[in-house]
């Protein structure tokens, strides 16, 4: 987890919310919203992009999913 204040990766409107905001990096593959937010139940979740698997010419990656809180 990373301590979020200013980030610039937050459009402004989540910046306006006035409370400390944590993004969660490097979230798994078989990690659902659905068990994210069971995990921060007293939390809101602000935006979710989940992990997926890109395939290209002769390699497979994976690029990990996040969340900021």
């Amino acid at each position: 987890m990373e301590y979020a204040n200013t980030s610039s990766h937050f459009i402004n409107n989540y910046q306006n919310y006035g409370k400390r905001k944590l993004i969660i990096a490097k979230i798994p593959l078989n990690v659902t919203e659905d068990d994210l937010k069971k995990l921060f139940i007293n939390s809101y979740l602000l935006k979710y992009c989940p992990s997926r698997i890109v395939y290209q010419k002769n390699n497979t990656k994976i690029i990990w999913g996040y969340l900021f809180i």
